[in-house]
């Protein structure tokens, strides 16, 4: 199996653990590959992979912005390709529906349908999530983070 990914030290470091593991638990060889940036999604869109990794920062604090990235019918698509015709077309009609719906407990429940549609297809492995720690000195209050990880400090004050 080939996995492709960026030469960061780190990317590479989550790509030989994934690769240990297999090995050891499912008895999979993998072949890991690494790239600059740019030759790396020249790769990814082309699927010349067998796994390849992504990631997305919502730019705004709904879960259609994570949604919408995974549209079936983005010219060009996801490069995961993880979709059947069936299941791009429901998924496609429920994030479609969803960007009109006023009532919120529907917007969630078409979310959950979305996702579950979007699981079914394996196309995806939810590894880890980053996190941004910073210190902050205990006289200082009011510092925070938004929902994209930005330092906020609108609110600091000196104690």
């Amino acid at each position: 199996m080939k996995l492709i990914t960026f030469n960061s030290q780190a990317e590479k470091d989550v790509a030989q653990a994934m690769q240990g593991m297999w090995q050891q638990n499912l008895g999979i060889n993998v072949e890991i590959e690494t790239y600059e940036s740019k030759v790396y999604w020249d790769e990814l869109n082309a699927g010349n992979y067998n796994v390849g990794f992504n990631s997305w920062t919502g730019d705004y604090p709904d879960p259609m912005t994570l949604f919408e990235s995974e549209l079936a019918n983005q010219n060009p698509p996801p490069a995961s390709g993880w979709f059947t015709e069936d299941g791009a077309i429901k998924f496609n009609e429920l994030v479609e529906a969803t960007k009109s719906e006023k009532d919120n407990v529907k917007r969630y429940e078409n979310f959950v349908e979305a996702e579950k549609v979007l699981m079914d297809g394996m196309s995806q492995i939810p590894l880890y999530f980053y996190n941004d720690e910073y210190l902050v000195k205990p006289y200082i209050t009011g510092v925070g983070k938004n929902f994209t990880g930005q330092t906020i400090f609108e609110y600091a004050d000196v104690k």
